[in-house]
């Protein structure tokens, strides 16, 4: 059985078998000894046995004798939560004209499914033409690099068998188990169906949201630095953007998806190395201006060794030398960062206080709408600020998953809840799972969740208990509001 409900299997690998040759005929190919580590990593970290508890496809002889049922790797593609796929110039070379590679098609079945492109896991067992034409989220996809360039600037595997390069191939593996654990326990929990009742949690050792980070994208010389920089804010809880990972390649796409993840972070970290940037040309300068467009707050880094007068582009050096760059070891680094993530979050909880006024965000099922924009009024009049749902409505084509988006959005950004409970507990339970399950995501605990109803009797037939949970009718509301004001007082 899946580790992830809903799937055949968790992590499918998908390879050319040219890579998988195994030198002068004898032992295991490249593919085969890095899959088998792969899985042991995995499942080292996830605290799972040697079988069982975990769906890990990698089939090395798929193809021998002609054996090769296309159909049915294409749908074993399309049933798997996560795809490793094993890039370099035998993987994206079609067979013939019109004929892509079986891996490509491998890859276009899983990423059919909604959101693939997040799901996905890139390894370089040799470079490849980025700009030919593959699937944009090969394009995308920055992934590993499992291979060294000699002396003489020729690529090479690492050799997991090699004493040289064999503790930096499993370095490199454990840091992929690491990203694939992490993305299949997030999706084993969305998968999860909710429980009948939902008791008030135990305390737990978690630490609080330290905030929102936007980890720009790098060039390929800092891959691993990058890695680093985001294992240590993870263990502070620290929030990590982009959730897919990577950025798109092209100048406007690049952008519009770099802008969009600004709003939501509190602290934009970027890594400089001598290097502009490529894809798109010079990509390093534009998250810099772009972030200090929007104000946000940012640190950046280089390595003391880094030579400046090596650096040929004079735009890309004046970034180097900026008054934001700290220029010291990675590890002094990753604490000043999390020391400022700790006052940032000191000072906007502090603005807050001195305000005053807080975000509330009425939510409410169609029926109950009229209810919820009299108490936007109510709560406006109070002082505070009053967010109401985007509705749904297929005439005007607002997209289904653009409302879901919008609604996420609102719960992890207001300082307070309200649902408006009409008939139906049903939708009220549903509103109180969706905010539980976003609830470790938000940067700031909610100063409270109502479940308003008017009268209020009645309202325990919800059947959920949470901590910060209220069930108020219009005076229990107002004495909430008035909570707010009084402790900014």
């Amino acid at each position: 059985m899946a580790y992830v409900q809903g799937y055949k299997y968790d992590v499918f690998v998908s390879f050319s078998l040219a890579d998988d040759v195994a030198p002068a005929g004898i032992g295991e190919g490249w593919v085969h000894q890095f899959a088998k580590m792969l899985e042991t990593a995995l499942r080292q970290r996830m605290g799972l046995g040697l079988k069982g508890g975990l769906e890990f496809f990698f089939s090395p002889k798929r193809a021998q004798d002609g054996n090769y049922d296309l159909a049915a790797f294409l749908s074993d593609a399309r049933q798997s939560a996560l795809m490793v796929s094993v890039l370099s110039p035998s993987y994206v070379t079609p067979r013939g004209p019109d004929r892509p590679a079986f891996t490509i098609l491998e890859l276009e079945a899983f990423l059919e499914a909604d959101k693939a492109a997040e799901r996905l896991f890139v390894v370089k067992v040799l470079p490849f033409d980025r700009d030919g034409p593959h699937p944009k989220a090969l394009r995308d996809k920055l992934g590993k690099d499992f291979y060294y360039e000699t002396p003489t600037g020729v690529p090479m595997p690492l050799d997991p068998t090699s004493p040289e390069r064999r503790e930096q191939f499993m370095t490199l593996v454990h840091d992929l188990a690491h990203g694939i654990k992490n993305r299949l326990q997030t999706l084993r929990e969305s998968a999860r169906p909710p429980t009948l009742l939902v008791q008030p949690e135990p305390a737990s050792i978690e630490l609080p949201p330290l905030g929102t980070v936007l980890l720009t994208k790098v060039t390929e010389d800092l891959d691993d630095e990058r890695d680093q920089v985001q294992r240590h804010l993870e263990q502070f809880n620290v929030r990590i953007l982009p959730q897919s990972g990577s950025y798109p390649s092209g100048d406007a796409e690049f952008e519009t998806a770099y802008a969009s993840d600004l709003q939501a972070a509190d602290m934009v970290v970027q890594l400089l190395s001598r290097l502009p940037g490529r894809e798109p040309k010079g990509y390093a300068l534009t998250q810099a201006r772009l972030a200090a467009k929007a104000g946000k707050p940012i640190a950046q880094w280089r390595h003391p060794g880094l030579e400046l007068d090596r650096v040929a582009d004079p735009a890309h050096r004046e970034l180097l030398e900026g008054p934001n760059v700290v220029v010291d070891g990675l590890e002094a680094f990753k604490a000043e960062v999390v020391t400022r993530l700790r006052k940032l979050k000191e000072q906007n909880g502090a603005k807050l206080a001195a305000s005053g006024d807080a975000l509330i965000f009425i939510n409410a099922d169609m029926p109950e709408m009229e209810r919820a924009r009299a108490l936007c009024r109510e709560i406006e009049r109070a002082g505070h600020g009053a967010i109401l749902p985007v509705a749904y409505d297929p005439a005007q084509q607002v997209l289904a998953q653009k409302v879901r988006e919008d609604l996420e959005n609102s719960i992890l950004h207001c300082d307070a809840l309200v649902l408006v409970y009409g008939q139906d507990e049903v939708w009220v339970r549903n509103q109180l799972f969706r905010y539980r399950k976003l609830k470790p995501d938000r940067d700031q605990p909610m100063r409270w969740v109502a479940v308003y109803k008017e009268p209020p009797d009645g309202v325990d037939a919800i059947g959920i208990r949470l901590p910060e949970l209220r069930k108020v009718g219009a005076d229990g509301l107002n004495r909430a509001l008035a909570e707010l004001k009084e402790g900014a007082a």
